[in-house]
């Protein structure tokens, strides 16, 4: 079970910018006790190997640890520039390191080195932890391969990027085999063979490959439309099945979804890896502890440069009636002349794609459930547009949403924001939530680089006082409130609220769960452990529907210019 990695980082608007950074505490595990590193010791303990303890003012600005190995900044708040103190902390981290030296007064440096009293092996890790999740520990048994007798036979059905990707964290969850591949599109067969070997059987009718023995389980990767009808037969011909999100493309499919898999008594796992994520197992212990008090809103936005990869977009020379079985493409919708952009680009029309929200939005959804228990949203609206003449993979650019949570005996009643941008003008790309109560935030990321951490800000106490209004009444009525309140005076506080900053306490994953599609690998071990062992997987079709329905519902608010009120214990549109 895995440890998160502490930490506290306290800023202070004061008049003097020298003193910006109060103090930070680390601590490794939960038992572990906190070290202060403050102003007046800013660098002992966990930088012990740059020499003697540096002086006074060396500051931590930004510390992390992870196993044996510290990642610090460090500023420099002395006044006197090129003093004695500071050649001396220069040439120590310089003689240490090799590659790194303070330079002029206020200067941010980034620092590596060994922590000397923190050393902690990857046992202890497993043994001690601050993440509820019993799947996570089995997901993360990679030293414990299967046994030949266990492997897992796997086919693919839909051989496009994701499925590839799927197919590689099969690959190397260990004790499994990928033996057949299923396509509409010769290219893809073809390219299966090159990365898989040409002694792997390949078709385009996915029939064949269900009526295969040798097939456990099946990676179902084909575009939305076609998620529902390739789920049931697969389940019908008794296959365990891996399903990419969303789960289906109409809502009125997810009930026969569910029914097929109750009936086959086989494992089934949505393809969203957030659900696995030990970020949102995290989030979900801290908000049971209370750190953050009463939950009453939840933010939360994919940001990103552009909307879809080129692979989205990229229509092969070779895409001729000839190569593409055009009618098993189709499936049930209606009938079109051949248009091979409608299948490389599928994602750009609702006929066959989930658009932002079946594809984005049902992530933030699944991660929210995790996090709050939540089983779904009453109440939907979303607005949005294509503001851009730019094709990007969806009918959207930009798509907001609102919804509304009622109190249960699962969570109190809070509101939700939602936000896609596909052209945020930035070039980094981010995805969070944020989990506003009445004393605190916690702000999540994802599984990727620079964003797999938890960042929980408590508030204050006792809250500061608010904007007063008494001098302008008379001073008999304000002598009369002073005496009755017992409030010393008056006056606002002469530091503005918005200068105020409360201490982060920041929670990174443990080594190994740091890994840019950790949390993808993770689901998918964690669906070969379920087949396996019949421990849980994830998210079940049920799960599935309840992140799949409301964010199907918010591409239908924008569609269709309306409210969208949702059942989540019945699954259904009310």
């Amino acid at each position: 079970m895995p440890v998160f990695i502490r930490m506290f980082r306290m800023r202070y608007a004061g008049h003097d910018s020298r003193e910006s950074v109060l103090n930070i505490h680390v601590a490794l595990t939960q038992s572990a006790p906190l070290r202060p590193i403050s102003r007046a010791d800013p660098l002992p303990c966990m930088l012990t190997s740059l020499g003697e303890p540096p002086v006074q003012p060396y500051l931590i600005e930004n510390i992390a640890t992870i196993g044996k190995t510290y990642h610090a900044t460090v500023i420099s708040l002395s006044s006197r520039g090129k003093s004695a103190q500071n050649e001396l902390i220069r040439r120590q981290i310089y003689t240490r390191r090799g590659d790194w030296a303070l330079d002029e007064v206020g200067t941010r440096r980034n620092i590596t080195g060994e922590i000397m009293p923190f050393q902690t092996t990857r046992r202890s890790f497993l043994q001690t932890t601050a993440v509820g999740l019993a799947a996570a520990e089995t997901a993360v048994s990679q030293e414990k391969r299967p046994s030949p007798n266990d492997k897992i036979r796997f086919a693919m059905i839909g051989a496009g990027a994701r499925g590839f990707m799927d197919a590689g964290y099969v690959v190397n969850a260990g004790g499994t085999e990928m033996v057949a591949v299923a396509d509409v599109y010769e290219g893809k067969l073809t390219r299966a063979r090159e990365v898989f070997g040409n002694e792997i059987s390949t078709t385009r009718d996915y029939h064949e490959v269900l009526a295969r023995k040798d097939v456990d389980a099946v990676l179902i990767t084909v575009p939305d439309h076609l998620h529902a009808d390739v789920a049931i037969d697969a389940f019908k011909a008794g296959k365990h099945v891996y399903l990419e999100k969303p789960m289906v493309h109409k809502i009125e499919e997810g009930k026969a979804v569910i029914d097929a898999w109750k009936a086959s008594g086989k494992v089934a796992q949505i393809g969203s890896q957030y659900t696995t994520s030990v970020i949102y197992r995290k989030v979900a212990e801290l908000i049971k502890s209370g750190a953050i008090g009463k939950l009453n809103m939840v933010e939360g936005w994919f940001d990103r440069v552009g909307g879809g990869s080129a692979m989205n977009l990229f229509v092969p020379p070779d895409a001729t009636p000839a190569n593409i079985d055009w009618d098993r493409f189709l499936g049930r919708t209606r009938k079109v002349p051949f248009e091979p952009a409608r299948l490389f680009q599928w994602r750009s029309y609702p006929e066959y794609g989930g658009n932002v929200g079946g594809d984005l939005y049902v992530h933030l959804f699944g991660a929210l459930h995790v996090a709050t228990g939540a089983l779904g949203p009453i109440r939907i609206y979303a607005a949005g547009d294509r503001l851009s003449e730019e094709h990007n993979g969806f009918g959207q650019d930009v798509l907001l949403a609102l919804a509304d949570y009622p109190e249960t005996a699962r969570h109190p009643a809070f509101n939700l924001a939602l936000r896609v941008n596909l052209r945020s003008g930035l070039h980094r790309n981010e995805q969070f939530l944020r989990f506003v109560g009445s004393g605190g935030v916690i702000k999540a990321g994802s599984t990727y680089v620079n964003l797999n951490y938890v960042d929980l800000k408590r508030g204050p106490e006792i809250p500061p006082p608010g904007y007063s209004t008494l001098n302008a009444f008379p001073k008999a009525i304000q002598e009369q409130y002073l005496k009755e309140s017992g409030a010393r005076t008056l006056e606002v506080p002469l530091v503005p609220a918005t200068l105020l900053s409360e201490p982060d306490e920041i929670f990174v994953p443990p080594p190994g769960r740091d890994h840019p599609f950790y949390a993808e690998q993770m689901h998918m071990n964690v669906f070969c452990d379920a087949i396996r062992k019949g421990t849980p997987v994830s998210q079940d079709p049920i799960d599935g529907l309840r992140a799949g329905g409301p964010a199907e519902l918010c591409f239908a608010s924008f569609q269709e210019h309306r409210v969208c009120k949702w059942d989540p214990e019945k699954m259904e549109e009310a």
